[in-house]
Order: structure tokens, then C-alpha cells, then sequence
């Protein structure tokens, strides 16, 4: 169930439901293993003036059946997976997430991990020695005296989450608690990726310098951030907008925080039904999943002091710890624990130390003072916590990066040197209190802004043949380090940086940086120029790990820097304090050339400390994320790039109009996805969330334009081929009165198709009729657009009982005609009339009354008139008075068309857009739409008219107006369609909802639409139809007892969907007027009596 329909649902439990829906909610699936709040109000932020959604006074609940389409392949693969998940301790392995993604912890080359966890080892064919995955997957979890505390740490916000769902999905800022950042996904692989396609992207609606997120990504919800903290929440498979939440952070010229380095945010934490993420403020906010709605606040930082927060939360069992920035403006560095839960603190680490009179935090900070000289404390000593993070849970250990020093000349801040503990160092945290179990210093009394919060990352490697249990890291000085994370003795430490010229080595013995004679420019009092300089030569983009290839990809670079220190320092709060010259005076020599490229990719053997191969970046580079499909994605230059893991070699990329950020990878509806927001300062476009997946790829693999729908000998699903073999010479009767000149009719059951057939003609005496052939489907639109429409209901952006002068302002005065005058109506129109046809609206060509007759001169003045789009005639239709009161009476009118137009404002897209990402390229329907493309004109049946002279075709398909762009988008009666496409959408409906793992709507919403909403005194709706009411888009069985739901076009083509006996029948001709070819009359009772199981 949609986080989306939680919180309406929920909202109904606020709004006083009765016992039947009480029990409803019973039954809702838990959220990852969490009831729903039942007592929070649904609050969506940018519709915050909108009445609560109401998905009706009471709510149908049927037992969901199994998957129509394949169903017996599907209960094969759950069979599978339940086999596998049996079986997961024997194999090492888990179940397969998503339909065939990857097997138990496969690999490359088909190295499948043997034994146990303990045991979980993969040989690396390429260097003859091990690699094994990181901690997470190896090594069993064991009791320990904070296992309470830690037993989320390796799957925080993902409460009683399915091992399979937690590989498809990307739940965790590094993905895993280890910040590998590798997915174990592998539908995108090196023999297909050349096959990405863009499937959707979002436009970014607030931004700033840049965009630094990396989403996370669960139960199909994509949640990430952009710059000044904003958050969103996207449907992870189609890109539509669920939430967003805006904490209206002015910039720092308006007043707001100041940013040493912009006003990026890096992402979110996810907890149960929780989404946390840090504010520049200093704020740590904690946000309802499912509506965006504030859940608890609290401040991390002495308000308007120069704190700022970008980095993103980490959740440690019950416990969310976030750290900050602001080193250069003169702050003290610390991190800190709150409860997840209210949003209390826990504890509190700094990470240097304070005025030694004031007393100190803990043992570790009084011996940190004895590394410091002079009076540090006055400008802060630095040392913020602003991103790297990692969490080790068999250890019960949390390890943080520590930043530069404040100021960065160490002789302006401790002058008597030191290595002023704990300073661009790596620290080992005990979650419990936040004590510091151990440290291991990158930079010793740090000089050059060399910061050490670059993303830190655990793995287990053989090195020189012993197992070793590691923490690396590419901090800013250009060296890569592997230390043992569970003593913090350094492994070793190599240079990766091609412009390297602050230290010579680092030390195996002591640890420590070699430095060069010249390296200390406030000691020898000579300006320099060293490599790297403080934007480091790896800064915050991510890293990742390849366990098959044995490689770490770093997005290194190379630079230099003129270092000179500060003749004379006073700190001055709320300005950068360096206690450097950072203005160039003209008086610098020149700057050196570089021996390397400025950007590139480094492909790093973490266990030999070696470069493997490296590319190099067009212009800047984003952030990495590795796959088990032997790939690597990065961001280069303006562009997202997919690379062999192995080798480097560029596969694949994609405009992406600005520099990216850091890449995801994610699973959903059997579909992998590879995700990636581009906001970077250079490069043209808006930012925007770019996602991809295979063209056409779906469910088990098979693809969405290729799906075959499966056929069976009727015998097979309960019917009989001999009663089938009816329609036949039925319709053939019909052909052979010249009542038409082409049908098609289609019969399926249980999701397999028992008759197809196409007789007739598409063009009279020149074209046999064909299965795949175009039809004109008209108001069969209908139901499409009532299915938007509810697709919207369902993420909180409509709400049934908004009125509709609410959405479309030219409504809010309209007046009803009362016997030649006209009035206010008795109540407004709300969304849930158009669904249901009570608005009041007409269509005039059905009636002759004075209203009928305004209706008529009105469509017919617009219909002279070229480039009327839908607001222009809705705008005419709300100009009109009603022909009832809203709620009054049935009557068949143009609700359906004002409908469209409400999707368009409630969506921010075109009808036909929204059709097209939220229905007919999620379900294949791939020849729907208002237009019928040129290229598809041979396939476009004729149009034919009953006449006093016999039958004739009204125009040749090649100059039909559907072949060219239409004039206006008609919800209700301008779609194209192939009854192949709309068997998918209605077999959709029957599967409540959901087609080949892919899911537009709940159970309990189809369920809401497929029965009566029609009191008894509007039923009939039509004469000579005494059992049928109406639902919401469909004509329904009038009483309780269930039954088939149907509708209809003009050009007399027909469907019905009969839940019971799991029917979809169609009968499709093109003929006007409505009722000469009464089709469906003939053919219902030819399919229920071919019925011979008793269902």
C-alpha cells in the first residue's frame, strides 16, 4: 500500500469512520512491520488548503486475487523465493527482490559466495586472491551489551524490512550501513546498459549553489533534498510528485545562514515511518514518510550562531546522529545522538577540546588539550563533523571524519604546534554514549584545510594473507588509507593524488605524513604553493565498492593552492577565519602547472593500495555507485555515465544538462532504476532528478513493448470452446447485414486470452480488419481519466470532496438555470460528482432544454475556432449555468472533460503527459494517446455511418482528425486505442489495481470506484438499464451483490470487466450513430453461457 493511501486512509479513522472501516484499517499491511499512526491529520504541504481526501463513506474491501497476467508464472516465482528464503542460511544468500534481479548474492563470472556468513568469500579471478563483500553480508550479528541499541544499525529505517526489499531498494545514504554504496542489482548489466532509457525526471523546484543529495529510495518512494534543505518525496517508478516540504531557509544575503562552502544538502535518514534530515539552520527535523507533515524539531545548534548543517543523518538503532559544519566562520566541531523517536538528546561528542577552565566533557578531550597550545578555544579549533559517517554493528562501533582547524594556520590558532587532537582524523564512537573508542589522525595539526570528513567506507580484505576488518578513506591530502577498524592501527597509506606535494609518504611505522621541508608556510614564514590545495583531492563526491572486481572508484582531483599565512590574527565571528591571505595581490608567482588532470576516476585496489585504471572527467564530476551488473555510474562533465568495473571502458551515458551529483540504484516493480540528481553549478538546464531504466524492461525482464499476452484453450481457465466459437458466426451476421463493416471482439479469463478475433474490414473492400488495428475509443477515455484522477486522490494532491472552484476558480460562481432564471446551486460541485456524473453539467446534444441549447452554441462556437485547449473550454463550460444541482440528478455530461482539466492543474502536467508517464507507459499501452502517429495511419480503422442508403465510411483514416494534433485534450472522449492497450488497462482494474508488478492504484480505491455511489432515486441512469448505477468512471451493478462494471464509446465500442468470473470482454467496431450496432448485447450472452467451471 502507497504511503499516500496510508495517510488518507488514516485521515478517515481521524474523521470519525464507522465499524466496517475500522476493520478495514485492521486488515491495511503494516508499514515495514509499524502500525499507522491513526491520529495524525494528512497534511500535504503544497495543497495545505485542501479539504482532507475522502475515498468514501465506506469502503469496499475484497480479498486481493492473485496476479491475472501470468499468474501461474508468478506464484511459480513466489514459490521460488520462499524456497530461497527457506534455504538462506544454508546458502549464504537471500531471496530474489524482484523477479529475477540477481540471485543469492551472486557475482560476476558466477562467483557465488559459499558456506554461511561466516564463511561468505569471493575468490577474485583477476588477482588470484580474495575480496569479500563488506561487513554486512559477511558476519552474523552477536549479542553484545548495546545489541538493543544497534540491532537497526545495519537496516536504519527499515523496520522488519525483507531482506529481498532492502536489496532492491536503497534505504541508507551509503545504501549499506558500511557506506559501500554497491548495489547488488544487476538487471542493468555491461551487455545491456547501452539499452538505458530516460524513464522519468523531475524539475527541481527550489535550488542554489548546487545539489550534492543522494536520495534514498523505499517501498517505491524516491525521498531526497535540494538546496536550503528542501525535501521531496517522488513515486520511485513514475517520477510523480508525492510531497515536498520547504522550510522556507532564507539565503544568507536575506538574512539566513552563512555557508561556508553553499547551501547544499546531502539527503535524508529514514526510520520506520520517519524521514530525518538536518537543516542549515541547525535544525533536525523529523518528517511524516507519508505526507511530509513535521513529526518533531529540534534545535542542534545555538540559534543564529555559525553552525550550518549539509550532511546527512545517520540512524544507529534508535538513534539518529548528525553532525555540522562551519569550521571557517570558528566553531567547535561535535556530533550528537538524539532519539529517534522525540527527537531528545542521548549524548553529545566533541571532537577538540574547549577552555581547559570551564572543565572538560571527558577524558579524551583533556587529552586532547595537551595537543594544543595557546588559547584555541577563542576562534572554536574547528573540527566539524559535516559528512562522513559509517557504522560498524558486530563491533558496536560508529566512525566518524573530523574537519579542518579554525583557523587553518596552525601557528594562528595553536602556535605552539601540536597535533591538535582531533583535527582531519577518523574517530571510532561507542553508539551507546558517543565515547571515543579510538582515533586515527589523517592530518596532524592540520595546516592546509585537510579536512578527513571525506566518505569513509568498511570493508573485509585479505591483505598480505590474513583477513583484515577495515575502514578506508580518500581524504582531502591525497592519500588513500586502510586501518584497521577495530584498533585504528594504520594498514597503509598511499598516495592517489597525482599533485602531491604537502608530505613525500606516510610513515608505516608512526603513521604519520612525511612532510616536506617547505609544507609549514606559517613556520617558515614562505608563502607556497602545495598540492592538493584545500578543496582537497577528493572531496565530498562518493566513492563506492565493487566486491567482484576488488575495487574502490574514487572521483579524485588535482589542484594546488598559495598558501601565506596571516601576518596578524583576530578572530571576528561571522566572517571566514583561516588566518590566511586568501586575496591575491597581484604579488604571487605564478601557479604551477598540474601533472595530472584536474578531474578523474580512480579505479583503486583498496587491499594492494594501488591505482587499476583510471578515466578522466569532461570538465567536473559528480559521485559513484557500483552494481553487481559490473558496472560503475558516474558523473561527468554535464553527463551520467555507466563504465565496466573492470576495465573503465565507458558503456553508456546521458545528457543530463548539469553536472551530477551522486547516483542510486533501486528495484521496483521488477524494474531496475538508476537515479541521480543534477544540480551542479556548471552546465546549462534546471536541476532535476534523472532517472533510467531499460527500454521497455519489466517485471521478470520481459519487455514492456514486446509482453505477449498469453492465450489458453478455454477449457483451461472454465469455459467452453464450443460455446466460445459462438461469437464468430454471430458477429459474422452482424458483417453480413451490413450493420457494420469491421469488428474485433476479445474474451479473457483467470488472465489468459480464451478468443480473439478481428472480422470485417478496416477499409471496406480494401483492408482486412486486423487484431492490432486503431480504434476511435471516444468515451471509453473515460475510465482512463477517472483512474488519473484517483491516482492523484491517492497521493493527497485531490481530495474527492474538494469542491471544484477550489481546483478551477471559474467554477466558484456557478449558477444553476431554475425555470428561466438562474441561481446559486444548493451546494458546490465537488470533485466526486465529476467522477460520478451528479455535477450538474450537461452535454446538450442529448436534450432539448433551454440549457441543452446554450451547451450547443457553445461547443459549436469553440469548435470553429482553432488552438481552444481544454482550460479554454472548460473556462466556456463554467461559463454556463447548470442543468441541475450538483448531487441532484445522473445525468451524462461533460464532468468527465472538466476532470481532465482538474488532473492537469492538480498534477502541474498536460492530460496527455500525465496519461503517458502515469498509465500508458507504466502498463505498455503503447498505441494510446490523442493522436494517431503517422507512422501508425495504415493500422487506423475507418469510420462508418448508418444512412438511409445503407452503410458508408464518414472519411478515409489518412484525413481523419485524429491523425492530426487535436485541438483540445477530451478526458472524456479523445483517446486512440488498440484492444491489446486496453485489455492491459482493464486487466489492471481487475487485478485491483496493479499489471505485471507495476501498481497505479490500491485494492481499496478500484474497490471505491467499481461500486454504486448512486442513491436509489437516480437509478436507472438509462432506460432500459433497471440494475445499473453508476461508480466512479464506470456504470456499476445498482445493489450489493457485485457484478460486471462496463462502459462505452460512441463509435459503439464495448467493454465489460466482471470481477466474479474474472472476465474482461470487449466488442469493438467503428459505426456511428450510438446503438446501430448494439455489440455488446450479442456477445454477453454467448461468454456466460460458454462458462462451464461454476465460478
Amino acid at each position: 500500500m502507497t504511503l499516500a493511501l496510508r495517510a488518507l486512509l488514516q485521515q478517515h479513522q481521524v474523521a470519525g469512520l464507522g465499524e466496517h472501516e475500522g476493520r478495514v484499517l485492521d486488515r491495511l499491511p503494516v508499514l515495514n512491520g509499524l502500525r499507522p499512526d491513526l491520529d495524525r491529520p494528512l497534511h500535504v504541504h503544497d495543497h495545505a488548503d485542501r479539504v482532507p481526501v475522502d475515498l468514501g463513506r465506506r469502503l469496499d474491501h475484497r480479498q486481493h486475487q492473485l496476479l491475472r497476467v501470468g499468474h501461474d508464472r508468478e506464484r511459480r516465482r513466489l514459490g521460488r523465493v520462499a524456497a530461497a528464503e527457506n534455504q538462506e542460511g544454508e546458502k549464504g544468500g537471500g531471496p530474489d527482490p524482484a523477479g529475477g534481479l540477481h540471485g543469492p548474492q551472486s557475482y560476476p563470472h558466477g562467483k557465488v559466495a559459499k558456506g554461511g556468513p561466516q564463511d561468505h568469500v569471493i575468490r577474485d579471478p583477476l588477482r588470484g586472491r580474495r575480496s569479500t563483500p563488506n561487513p554486512e553480508t559477511r558476519m552474523k550479528p552477536k549479542p553484545g551489551p548495546y545489541d538493543a541499541l544497534l540491532a537497526l544499525a545495519l537496516a536504519a529505517g527499515a523496520v522488519a524490512c525483507p531482506a529481498a526489499a532492502q536489496d532492491s531498494d536503497w534505504p541508507k545514504h551509503g545504501r549499506d550501513a558500511a557506506e559501500t554504496r554497491y548495489s547488488p542489482l544487476d538487471q542493468i548489466n555491461t551487455d545491456n546498459v547501452e539499452r538505458l532509457e530516460v524513464a522519468w525526471n523531475w524539475e527541481i523546484p527550489k535550488t542554489g549553489a548546487r545539489l550534492e543529495t543522494t536520495p534514498i529510495v523505499v517501498d517505491g518512494v524516491l525521498y531526497g533534498t535540494g538546496a536550503l534543505s528542501f525535501v521531496f518525496a517522488l513515486d520511485a517508478v513514475t517520477g510523480a510528485e508525492i510531497w515536498r516540504w520547504d522550510p522556507a531557509i532564507p539565503t544568507d544575503e536575506n538574512g539566513g545562514p552563512r555557508a561556508c562552502c553553499g547551501d547544499v544538502n546531502r539527503g535524508v535518514a529514514l526510520h520506520g515511518d520517519k524521514i530525518i534530515v538536518g537543516l542549515l539552520d541547525g535544525r533536525l527535523v523529523a518528517l511524516d514518510r507519508a505526507d511530509g507533515s513535521v513529526r518533531w524539531t529540534t534545535q542542534t545548534t545555538v540559534p543564529g550562531s555559525d553552525y550550518t548543517i549539509t550532511g546527512a543523518p545517520r540512524v544507529v538503532g534508535d538513534a539518529v546522529v548528525i553532525g555540522n559544519g562551519g569550521a571557517e566562520y570558528g566553531v567547535r566541531g561535535y556530533v550528537t545522538a538524539y532519539d529517534v523517536e522525540t527527537g531528545a538528546q542521548l549524548w553529545r561528542t566533541y571532537t577538540v577540546p574547549g577552555n581547559p577552565s570551564d572543565g572538560f566533557e571527558s577524558e579524551a578531550m583533556r587529552a586532547a588539550a595537551d595537543t594544543w597550545t595557546g588559547e584555541w578555544w577563542i576562534a572554536g579549533g574547528g573540527g566539524t563533523v559535516w559528512d562522513a559517517m559509517a557504522v560498524d554493528r558486530d563491533a558496536e562501533l560508529i566512525y566518524i571524519g573530523t574537519g579542518n582547524g579554525s583557523p587553518w594556520n596552525r601557528d594562528n590558532r595553536s602556535p605552539g604546534g601540536g597535533d591538535n587532537l582531533y583535527l582531519s582524523a577518523i574517530l571510532a564512537l561507542d553508539p551507546a554514549d558517543g565515547a571515543i573508542r579510538w582515533h586515527y589522525q589523517t592530518t596532524p595539526g592540520d595546516d592546509w584545510d585537510y579536512t578527513a570528513t571525506q566518505p569513509l567506507m568498511l570493508l573485509d580484505l585479505e591483505i598480505d594473507g590474513r583477513d583484515r576488518e577495515v575502514i578506508v578513506q580518500a581524504p582531502k591530502n591525497g592519500f588513500f588509507y586502510v586501518v584497521d577498524r577495530i584498533s585504528g592501527e594504520l594498514v597503509s597509506a598511499e598516495a592517489f593524488a597525482d599533485d602531491l606535494t604537502w608530505a613525500t609518504h606516510v610513515d608505516p611505522e608512526s603513521g604519520r605524513p612525511v612532510e616536506t621541508p617547505e609544507a609549514r608556510y606559517g613556520m617558515t614564514g614562505e608563502p607556497v604553493y602545495l598540492a592538493p590545495g584545500p578543496s582537497g583531492a577528493h572531496n565530498w563526491p562518493t566513492m563506492s565498492w565493487n566486491p567482484g572486481a576488488g575495487l574502490v572508484y574514487i572521483p579524485a582531483t588535482n589542484n594546488n593552492y598559495y598558501y601565506e599565512k596571516l601576518p596578524t590574527f583576530d578572530y571576528q565571528p561571522g566572517i571566514w577565519n583561516t588566518g590566511t591571505v586568501r586575496e591575491n595581490t597581484g604579488q604571487r608567482p605564478s601557479r604551477p602547472g598540474l601533472n595530472g588532470p584536474p578531474n578523474l576516476l580512480l579505479a583503486w585496489d583498496p587491499a594492494e593500495n594501488r591505482e587499476v585504471w583510471r578515466v578522466v572527467a569532461e570538465g567536473g564530476h559528480g559521485g559513484t555507485v557500483s552494481t553487481a551488473g559490473d558496472l560503475v555510474f558516474w558523473g561527468t562533465g554535464t553527463r551520467l555515465a555507466a563504465l565496466d568495473a573492470r576495465t573503465g571502458e565507458e558503456l553508456w551515458s546521458a545528457e543530463v544538462g548539469r553536472e551530477a551529483g551522486s547516483p542510486v540504484t533501486y528495484a521496483a516493480g521488477g524494474r531496475q532504476y538508476v537515479s541521480v540528481a543534477a544540480g551542479l553549478t556548471s552546465g546549462g538546464g534546471w536541476p532535476r532528478v534523472w532517472t533510467f531504466a531499460l527500454e521497455g524492461e519489466q517485471g521478470d525482464g520481459a519487455g514492456l513493448g514486446d509482453q505477449e499476452w498469453t492465450t489458453a484453450a478455454p477449457e483451461e481457465v472454465g469455459m467452453s470452446s464450443e460455446g466460445l466459437g459462438a461469437i464468430a458466426p454471430a458477429m459474422q451476421q452482424l458483417l453480413d447485414r451490413d450493420v457494420t463493416g469491421g469488428i474485433m471482439t476479445l474474451v479473457a479469463r483467470h488472465g489468459e486470452i480464451v478468443h480473439w478475433d478481428a472480422q470485417g474490414w478496416r477499409v471496406r473492400s480494401q483492408d482486412p480488419l486486423e487484431r492490432d488495428d486503431i480504434f476511435r475509443i471516444y468515451s471509453m477515455t473515460k475510465p482512463v481519466t477517472s483512474v488519473a484522477a484517483m491516482i492523484l486522490v491517492e497521493e493527497g494532491r485531490l481530495s474527492l470532496d474538494d469542491e471544484l472552484g477550489s481546483v478551477i476558480p471559474d467554477f466558484a460562481d456557478v449558477q444553476v438555470y431554475d425555470d428561466g432564471a438562474t441561481r446559486a446551486p444548493s451546494r458546490p460541485i465537488l470533485i466526486r460528482d465529476l467522477l460520478s456524473h451528479t455535477s450538474g453539467l450537461t452535454y446538450g446534444f442529448f436534450g432539448d432544454s433551454p440549457v441543452d441549447s446554450m451547451y450547443n452554441r457553445a461547443m459549436a462556437s469553440l469548435s470553429m475556432g482553432a488552438g481552444n485547449d481544454l482550460e479554454k473550454r472548460v473556462g466556456t463550460l463554467a461559463s454556463l449555468p447548470l442543468i441541475d444541482d450538483p448531487g441532484a440528478r445522473w445525468n451524462y455530461s461533460f464532468s468527465t472533460d472538466v476532470l481532465g482539466r482538474v488532473v492537469e492543474v492538480a498534477s502541474g502536467r498536460s492530460l496527455d503527459t500525465f496519461f503517458r508517464e502515469r498509465i500508458f507507459e507504466p502498463l505498455g499501452m503503447e498505441d494510446t494517446g490523442f493522436q494517431v502517429p503517422a507512422d501508425k495511419v495504415d493500422r487506423f480503422a475507418a469510420m462508418y455511418r448508418r444512412t438511409r442508403d445503407g452503410l458508408g465510411p464518414t472519411s478515409p483514416p489518412g484525413d481523419d482528425p485524429y491523425t492530426r494534433p487535436p485541438t483540445w485534450l477530451s478526458g472524456g472522449g479523445g483517446l486512440a486505442s488498440t484492444a491489446s492497450d486496453y485489455l492491459r488497462f482493464s486487466q489492471m482494474l481487475l487485478n485491483e489495481g496493479e499489471l505485471d508488478g507495476v501498481r497505479l492504484l490500491e485494492p481499496e480505491t478500484v474497490a471505491l470506484m467499481t461500486r454504486n455511489h448512486l442513491p436509489k432515486e437516480m437509478i436507472p441512469i438509462m432506460p432500459g438499464l433497471a440494475d445499473a448505477g453508476f461508480g466512479l468512471g464506470f456504470a456499476v451493478p445498482a445493489g450489493e451483490g457485485g457484478g460486471a462494471y462496463w462502459w462505452s464509446g460512441i463509435a459503439n465500442t464495448y467493454f465489460w470487466i466482471d470481477p466474479r468470473e474474472e472476465i474482461i470482454a470487449m466488442a469493438w467496431t467503428q459505426l456511428q450513430p450510438f446503438g446501430a450496432a448494439p455489440l455488446d448485447r450479442v456477445l454477453r450472452p454467448i461468454v456466460y453461457e460458454a462458462i462451464i467451471d461454476g465460478n
